[in-house]
């Protein structure tokens, strides 16, 4: 039984989204990449300037996440795609 109960998680910790998580204020920050938890279907990108401060967070997205693609906000875009690690960071110019 507990051969088993092993197995099935490590099939579904498989099986899991991977999406990059962090953050970065002003161009400074980190990413990392983890899997998503059950249910998380969407990698999120969150890209907003308050004040005349850029934030970008990326997470694993269940909530504001409804289909793929990009939705404009006031200060901003949060972006939601489906994929492993498709949120990924823009390279620096």
């Amino acid at each position: 039984m507990r051969v088993a109960l092993l197995v099935l998680l490590a099939v579904s910790t498989a099986a899991a989204l991977k999406c990059y998580a962090g953050g970065t204020v002003n161009e400074h920050g980190v990413y990392s990449q983890g899997p998503c938890l059950a249910g998380e279907q969407y990698c999120r990108t969150i890209d907003l300037t308050t004040e005349g401060v850029h934030t970008v967070t990326k997470t694993c997205g269940l909530e504001l996440c409804t289909a793929e693609g990009c939705e404009k906000v006031e200060n901003g875009k949060i972006c939601c795609c489906k994929g492993d690690l498709c949120n990924a960071p823009s390279p620096r110019s």
